[in-house]
């Protein structure tokens, strides 16, 4: 079980990881087909996570510290499952 959910969290990161640096490379300018349907996919996975978060963080203008919080609740919560399971 404890694998299990490890195993989830790492998806999660690597999801929220990818999704920046997807979302990093549209604003370059960077657009094609396969950007944008990973893109889509990227954020089914990742917006159960996100959409709590986005209601509790505040705006920063340009910056999205969303996935910044996202990562220090996936560590806490990774944490935990180390220590106690």
């Amino acid at each position: 079980m404890k694998e299990v959910l490890l195993y989830l969290i790492n998806i999660l990161w690597f999801a929220l990881f990818a999704q920046i640096i997807i979302s990093w490379l549209m604003v370059a300018g960077v657009r094609n087909e396969l950007l944008f349907k990973l893109n889509s996919a990227l954020v089914t996975v990742t917006w159960p996570l996100l959409r709590p978060l986005r209601r509790v963080v505040p705006l920063t203008g340009a910056f999205d510290l969303t996935y910044l919080v996202a990562f220090l609740v996936l560590a806490l919560v990774r944490q935990a499952i180390i220590r106690n399971l």
